[in-house]
């Protein structure tokens, strides 16, 4: 798998890497993903890992030790934990390490709306995403910009911070 990011890295359309433990059967916190960490660490690409609080292989709180081995490893933590506890658990680590992003499309399935998590989770670790082709991404889109969020929390949320999560800008100013 190194090999094929290795060749595709360059590319002006690659954002990183998805794992998705527990359809891989691999926890997040064992050392087989090790190599993958330290390989997109050394680069800063960032990896989207799907995380589900109620799911062994996918809780986010098992990112804890991964993050003491690999503190600077961007990371964006897929739906939030998908679980209210879930999401509290992602925001603490979004907390402690300065490389740790939030996918507000967890949102959806905790039923924590976006004022809400704003109040509580650092404003540039909200990255907005869809989990398409599952939902439609209109929901998410639509949860972000009606909500009483400013503007410019609401362009970081859509835009800003993902690309400061990339080291790059996607969007023409």
């Amino acid at each position: 798998m190194l090999r094929q990011i290795d060749a595709y890295r360059t590319n002006p359309i690659f954002i990183g890497v998805k794992i998705h433990p527990r359809e891989a059967k691999v926890s997040i916190d064992t050392d087989g993903y090790d190599p993958l960490y330290a390989y997109c660490e050394e680069r800063g690409i960032l990896i989207l890992c799907h995380t589900w609080e109620t799911e062994k292989e996918n809780n986010p709180a098992s990112f804890a030790p991964v993050l003491k081995r690999f503190p600077k490893l961007k990371l964006l933590l897929g739906h939030m934990g998908g679980t209210y506890q879930g999401c509290l658990s992602s925001i603490e680590l979004a907390k402690q390490y300065e490389n740790v992003y939030l996918d507000i499309n967890g949102s959806l399935y905790s039923q924590i709306w976006i004022e809400e998590l704003a109040k509580f989770a650092p404003h540039e670790k909200l990255i907005f995403s869809t989990d398409q082709a599952f939902n439609d991404p209109r929901i998410i889109v639509g949860r972000v910009l009606l909500s009483d969020l400013d503007d410019a929390l609401k362009r970081r949320i859509l835009c800003e911070n993902f690309e400061a999560a990339l080291g790059r800008t996607l969007l023409p100013a």
